[in-house]
């Protein structure tokens, strides 16, 4: 009886919130989203907790009627009706929100504190938006996670955001990919990593800096130096280059904390090899690098694998790197003595057939090594290399 009583109480909620939604819009003579009521009357069928709610718009069925600032309105004001709804995940992503929807948003979260993600990656809001974002985040102290990627806030609006996370004590997760921000946020982002004791994952993909002498960068990695707390940094295409990775890799020698640094689709050459080297040396926290699509090359390749067998590496991907046979050999020997590395991603790089080869026998040999992203196969006696493909990697919803 109890459970049954439980259940119900869980299926009262969701239909409050869908008898108020619906409300809301004849109200506002707006057409319901059926995404919305489809999603709803299954958690209202299954009996089970409203505690997430899922609305990304770039799926198929989403993608013609994605959500607008009315969608988005009519949608609180139905939640507001419900009352008892305690939503603890709200996924926006891929949507048609505006900065006016975005400060609507922000009123009711500043109301019913209880949403510990929030996801907005890839709307339509720009520095207005970020202004209302900025004002009400330290008001929401359940927000943990908080996802804004794909929202041209600019260096201006990205700014005022980024300064209110000095007194941010609730944020774990943010993230702030492809947003055009630029040197002044990345100079305050320095200023408030020396501040903030809660944020322990940070993206910044895909800044837009133009100085060649990456004054930027030396502030973030300032700032990198004696932050306390942040455990996983990506900066992919953000046009990094040697001297960049030089003050990174420098600074990030006295981090006791970083244990993942994605580096990915940047301009780091054979020369940044070394600065790598030092680090991985030096720093026995460091776990997950990820160098993808750089030029590393084979110097590079060579420089990195010396360091390899005595860092605290488990997971390395320097695929696409232009690494040839000299770089592929230098790295099988590193394999042959490492410990610990658990997964190794190499694909995209020069692989002739006796460095294919030394490569495979070494990974056999490896007792820690688990996963490695090329096979070798054997056609007309030669040993050529084949890209392994997990599923995931050709998953497409609703085909599966």
């Amino acid at each position: 009886l109890g459970a049954l009583l439980k259940g119900n109480g869980r299926a009262m909620a969701a239909e409050a919130l869908r008898e108020g939604y619906v409300e809301a819009c004849e109200g506002g003579e707006r057409r319901p989203l059926s995404a919305l009521l489809s999603f709803l009357d299954d958690v209202i069928g299954s009996q089970t907790q409203l505690s997430s709610l899922i609305l990304k718009g770039n799926s198929k069925n989403a993608y013609p009627t994605r959500l607008d600032d009315g969608d988005l309105e009519a949608l609180l004001k139905g939640m507001r009706k419900a009352g008892d709804v305690a939503l603890r995940e709200f996924d926006l992503s891929w949507n048609v929100i505006s900065d006016h929807g975005i400060g609507i948003l922000m009123d009711y979260l500043r109301e019913f504190d209880n949403v510990i993600a929030l996801r907005l990656s890839h709307n339509n809001f720009g520095i207005e938006g970020a202004k209302r974002i900025a004002e009400a985040i330290n008001d929401c102290q359940s927000l943990s996670h908080l996802f804004l990627d794909g929202n041209k806030i600019e260096d201006r609006g990205g700014l005022i955001l980024v300064e209110k996370l000095a007194r941010n004590t609730s944020l774990r997760t943010i993230s702030l990919g492809c947003m055009d921000l630029g040197h002044q946020t990345f100079t305050m982002l320095g200023k408030v990593l020396t501040q903030n004791n809660s944020i322990t994952t940070l993206n910044i993909d895909r800044p837009i800096l133009f100085s060649c002498q990456e004054e930027s960068i030396y502030h973030l990695a300032s700032g990198l130096k004696l932050n306390k707390t942040l455990r996983s940094l990506s900066i992919k295409n953000a046009g990094l280059r040697d001297h960049g990775c030089f003050l990174l890799c420098d600074n990030l020698m006295l981090n006791e904390t970083l244990t993942e640094l994605d580096l990915s689709s940047n301009r780091l050459s054979e020369i940044s090899g070394q600065y790598i080297h030092n680090l991985l040396k030096k720093d026995l926290n460091l776990m997950r690098l990820k160098l993808s699509c750089n030029k590393l090359c084979d110097r590079g390749c060579e420089v990195l694998a010396q360091a390899l067998p005595a860092s605290s590496i488990v997971e390395l991907d320097i695929s696409y790197n232009e690494i040839g046979s000299q770089g592929i050999e230098a790295l099988s020997v590193a394999i042959a003595h490492s410990t610990r590395l658990k997964m190794l991603c190499i694909w995209g790089n020069h692989l002739d057939s006796s460095s294919l080869q030394s490569y495979i026998a070494a990974c056999n040999n490896c007792r820690s090594l688990s996963y490695t992203d090329v096979l070798m196969q054997i056609v007309d006696g030669e040993a050529n290399a084949v890209r392994r493909i997990e599923p995931e990697d050709y998953y497409f919803p609703g085909l599966v």
